[in-house]
């Protein structure tokens, strides 16, 4: 009796089979949507910093909240990797680093001043907020426990700013 249930069951079985998967892809593109979505918004906060539509202070906000850096310009707690180098107790998510280096993509060159130095200071010691977030990233960039793609990221903001925002490649543009 059992053995002609098989059949049914099997079909039942392979039917959820099938749902599951549907139900994975269609996960699967809303969260490529949400995300294309979240970078573009990103990208638009950054352009209207760049119409001076926004302030300097709202982007330091968004950009220590996404390091994952204290109000203040207070760091988080580092911990002694195996290899010698700091590590952050905590690793901000992919997405908050990927979005911190499409804003920095964006507003590195607007954003990256150097203030004139007071009197007898040397133009060395003068340390900006840029200059605090890059540390953040460069400890980022080591650490293992970010992703390789976003640690390439973070390393080709790093440049971008050593070439002092001048792009390795000129960005395809449309020719009309």
């Amino acid at each position: 009796m059992l053995i002609h249930k098989i059949p049914t069951v099997t079909a039942a079985l392979e039917k959820w089979r099938d749902e599951l998967e549907d139900a994975k892809s269609q996960r699967f593109e809303l969260v490529l949507k949400l995300k294309r979505r979240a970078l573009g918004n990103v990208h638009f906060i950054g352009e209207l910093f760049k119409k001076s539509m926004l302030g300097e202070r709202i982007m330091h906000c968004c950009l220590e909240q996404m390091l994952g850096m204290l109000p203040n310009g207070a760091k988080p707690a580092e911990v002694k990797s195996g290899k010698g180098a700091p590590a952050l107790a905590t690793v901000p998510d992919d997405e908050d680093l990927e979005a911190t280096c499409k804003l920095f993509t964006a507003i590195g060159k607007h954003l990256d001043v150097r203030p004139q130095p007071a009197e007898g200071q040397s133009r060395r010691k003068v340390e900006t907020k840029v200059d605090s977030y890059f540390k953040q990233m460069k400890v980022l960039q080591q650490d293992t426990r970010v992703s390789s793609r976003i640690r390439f990221l973070i390393l080709d903001v790093i440049e971008l700013r050593q070439h002092h925002w001048n792009p390795r490649h000129e960005s395809e543009k449309m020719k009309t």
